[in-house]
């Protein structure tokens, strides 16, 4: 179909033919998505888009920088800070989701944090890796029944939870009353031992027992006697990884100012031990040395 187009007015007028070749591709694609409506040609369709979804997120992902932070023990000893002799018979807890504190510590792919840094982070998951052993290897350690878990808080008893326990400190939660946020019984001539924590407050991610104990045997040899033990029973060792995946952003600064108080509940994560048995052998206490490695992404 002839068609003219330029100005009316003491210009020379240019003549074409509408042909599919010069049309918009909006009104090319219209055409083809109006009239192409078979399964192959819908599959297609979808094919084509998935392919640029597929090449948006490549491109997304590259621009993302993975980093790993160390964390340190609340109350910690030794390098890093990384080594405490748990207390007979409580709760040790430790608040994992505290960037404040691990941003501090850098680690492989990670730098030092500014306050320029990015204004949010992802925490991808946490490395925990735990030996425990007695605190003084050349004496007898009775029995100990060590429990771990890593959990988070429950969203209809969250705030509550954290009130009663003083924001889950290890002070605050052995404070706490017996049968609310945890249940624990004692052994005969023992230690609280058996522990069951309220499923209404937590939900538990990871779990694991185990019995440590260092018994000391006086064996016979030719000329004087050895103090003997097995290693299976005074040396245990640990470790799990936690899945996170948890968004966190303050409302002003960079996200390496974010200190666990400021987090909220849900995406808090803590790592708790209990140590029960029996305590009949002096001063001995379990000893926990730690290596927590937090891995995150982070973006403005």
């Amino acid at each position: 179909m002839p068609f003219t187009s330029g100005k009316s007015y003491g210009t020379r007028k240019r003549t074409g033919t509408y042909t599919r070749k010069n049309r918009s591709a909006a009104a090319r694609n219209k055409s083809s998505i109006l009239r192409r409506r078979s399964a192959p040609a819908q599959q297609r369709q979808l094919m084509s888009l998935q392919k640029q979804v597929v090449s948006l997120k490549k491109k997304s992902n590259q621009r993302v920088q993975y980093a790993q932070f160390f964390l340190p023990l609340v109350g910690g000893t030794g390098p890093d800070n990384a080594q405490i002799n748990l207390a007979n018979g409580d709760f040790y807890v430790l608040p994992l989701m505290n960037p404040a504190v691990f941003s501090s510590q850098p680690v492989f792919q990670a730098r030092n944090t500014t306050v320029d840094d990015p204004n949010k982070c992802i925490v991808k998951n946490f490395d925990i890796q735990a030996v425990f052993s007695p605190k003084n290897s050349l004496s007898a350690l009775t029995p100990r029944i060590v429990r771990v878990w890593t959990v988070s808080l429950r969203k209809e008893t969250a705030q509550e939870t954290l009130q009663g326990t003083s924001q889950m400190s290890s002070t605050g939660f052995n404070a706490a009353p017996n049968g609310k946020y945890y249940k624990n019984t004692f052994v005969d001539g023992g230690l609280a031992t058996m522990v069951k924590l309220n499923p209404a407050s937590f939900r538990i991610h990871t779990y694991r027992e185990f019995t440590l104990a260092n018994i000391m045997q006086e064996t016979a040899v030719p000329d004087e006697d050895t103090a003997v033990t097995n290693t299976y029973n005074s040396l245990k060792r640990m470790r799990v990884w936690l899945k996170c995946g948890n968004h966190l952003k303050p409302p002003q600064g960079s996200w390496s100012g974010i200190a666990e108080g400021e987090v909220m509940p849900l995406d808090r994560k803590y790592f708790i031990v209990h140590v029960g048995g029996w305590s009949n052998d002096g001063d001995n206490q379990v000893r926990m040395d730690t290596n927590i490695v937090a891995t995150i992404t982070t973006s403005n």
